[in-house]
């Protein structure tokens, strides 16, 4: 009930996301400019933990992960296309 995808991938539900927040595990918010088929599917092979998307942004519950889309200014798309 926490995952999107029963067959793998770590996108959060609303419920599995509403876990995580009451959790108070750490995540960090990026704008999303558009999304694509081809976002979710970058996005679903590539994050190694778990992220939730909203309408206009994508929370990631990883600091490694954040931290390097930080590095490509906070654009998820790019860091997707380029460097996994």
């Amino acid at each position: 009930m926490w995952w999107a995808s029963p067959e793998g991938g770590w996108l959060l539900t609303d419920q599995g996301n509403y876990i995580f927040e009451k959790l108070d595990i750490e995540s960090h918010s990026f704008a999303v400019k558009y999304r694509s088929a081809k976002f979710y599917l970058l996005a679903d092979r590539s994050f190694t933990m778990p992220y939730y998307i909203k309408p206009k942004e994508i929370k990631l519950y990883g600091s490694k992960e954040a931290t390097a889309v930080m590095l490509t200014g906070g654009d998820v798309m790019q860091y997707l296309e380029r460097y996994c």
